[in-house]
């Protein structure tokens, strides 16, 4: 089923559903996808118990593949609280900091047990 999102509205999709991006650009939970010239990487596989909601960045054009239609709603405005970017953003930043300690904690030990080795 060909299903067309406006810029701005959101379609909520329950599992299990497959959605292909034909056009446009969607967002979904913080991630952006558009359509790439590989149909697989296009595809979105919604597993049973799930529901994403699609916000369409832009107008945008989609192949759903589904069971049951009542698992599509469309929703004329954005489902995702504007607060979600922002702690998004802060749990990534949060998360490059700690990888960038344990980095530099795991370097830390290991010249300590080299040391330890040649002396």
């Amino acid at each position: 089923m060909i299903q067309q999102v406006q810029k701005g509205h959101t379609l909520l999709v329950k599992g299990p559903t497959r959605v292909v991006l034909l056009e446009g650009k969607i967002d979904i939970l913080g991630k952006v996808f558009i359509p790439q010239k590989q149909e697989e990487k296009n595809t979105l596989i919604i597993p049973s118990a799930n529901t994403y909601p699609l916000h369409a960045v832009e107008d945008t054009k989609l192949d759903i593949f589904t069971r049951n239609e009542e698992n599509i709603k469309l929703v004329e405005e954005n489902t995702i609280n504007k607060e979600w970017g922002k702690t998004k953003d802060t749990i990534i930043q949060l998360i490059k900091k700690k990888i960038k300690i344990t980095s530099l904690s795991l370097s830390w030990f290991w010249e300590l047990v080299v040391e330890k080795q040649h002396s």
